[in-house]
């Protein structure tokens, strides 16, 4: 992906640690995604009796990459996204948050993925992402049920870090002192710890990546916890984890994974779940496969999904996803084709 380069290089002196002066490269690059799609649902929990429409999600990323001379790159990213609620206007920054790494690893500090999200393997996919995708904007939670990979807590203000990779492992920690999603105002007061929230969470993963006779094997296995000093949320306090497998092969990739939710609030309360896939690629062109099922208390959601993608030109590329969900805790099923088109720049 081609980016537009704001400041190629250019020489600076700034103190670092004791104070001593140290020269260091800089760069900053503006990026982004304007991607539109063509949805076509029908899902019994929505009564509203609209069957399509169009959707533009449009992202800028800025990024800013130090290098000094004694070898500590160190920078921040920014990505600002539309935002087409209630105001239908708005323009909020998505992720936010400064790194610093070297030899030793890698802090990331801000509003940003923790590594449950970065590091955990499940099925494969491909283009929009098929159950790993979009649906959720398509359909409703009391129709879809849960995400169905790991408890994903989001972009809540935290604390990373990531460990050199050795002989094929990577070590990921993070935590976050509440569940704010992103929220730059630290909160006073009764809204400290509003109901259903979680706080004092930490998150651990430790990664697998590599190759043996031309099959790839990426594996990961990942710890979630979090307390809830708000006794009436319910939900609030958890241990998660979640494993995860994938194998590849001359284009062909197949995995899946398992989580196990605890109940958690932000996993709308299911116990487990499990998911499996298969993923084709070949020059320009993929498609994908995933099932997975959501497992609560006393019944499931079942959720199927196919995919396919393909890049016209550098940057370019034409999707689609259809997706179908039978839930049998609300007695609801509804699905979603999904066509888009997506310009990365």
């Amino acid at each position: 992906m081609k980016k537009i380069l704001l400041a190629s290089t250019a020489i600076i002196g700034l103190g670092f640690f004791a104070g001593s002066a140290l020269a260091a490269e800089s760069k900053v690059t503006v990026g982004g995604s304007v991607d539109f799609q063509a949805g076509f649902f029908d899902d019994e929990a929505d009564a509203t009796g609209n069957d399509r429409d169009f959707r533009n999600n449009t992202e800028v990323h800025v990024k800013a990459d130090i290098k000094a001379d004694n070898g500590l790159e160190y920078g921040a990213s920014i990505e600002i996204e539309s935002n087409s609620g209630a105001a239908n206007s708005a323009l909020d920054y998505d992720e936010a948050y400064l790194y610093v790494q070297g030899s030793w690893g890698r802090i990331e500090a801000g509003d940003q993925d923790g590594v449950v999200y970065q590091m955990s393997i499940y099925a494969p996919v491909v283009g929009i992402g098929q159950l790993d995708g979009d649906q959720y904007d398509w359909l409703s939670d009391g129709t879809l049920g849960a995400y169905p990979f790991f408890v994903d807590l989001q972009d809540n203000t935290k604390i990373s870090y990531f460990s050199p990779r050795v002989v094929g492992f990577q070590v990921g920690v993070s935590y976050s002192p509440e569940l704010d999603q992103g929220d730059s105002i630290v909160r006073t007061g009764a809204t400290r710890l509003a109901a259903g929230e979680s706080n004092d969470i930490f998150e651990a993963v430790l990664n697998y990546n590599g190759e043996f006779s031309g099959v790839t094997v990426e594996g990961s296995a990942g710890l979630l916890t979090a307390n809830g000093d708000n006794a009436t949320a319910a939900g609030s306090e958890f241990t998660s984890w979640n494993a995860g497998l994938r194998l590849g092969y001359a284009g062909f990739q197949v995995g899946g994974g398992y989580a196990d939710f605890d109940e958690a609030a932000a996993a709308d309360g299911a116990e487990d779940a499990w998911n499996v896939g298969v993923a084709y690629t070949a020059g320009n062109f993929g498609v994908a496969a995933n099932y997975a099922y959501v497992d609560y208390d006393t019944d499931g959601v079942n959720q199927y999904a196919l995919g396919g993608t393909y890049t016209v030109a550098p940057g370019l590329s034409v999707n689609a996803d259809f997706v179908y969900a039978d839930n049998e805790v609300t007695n609801n099923d509804g699905s979603v084709l999904i066509l888009g088109t997506k310009l990365a720049f």
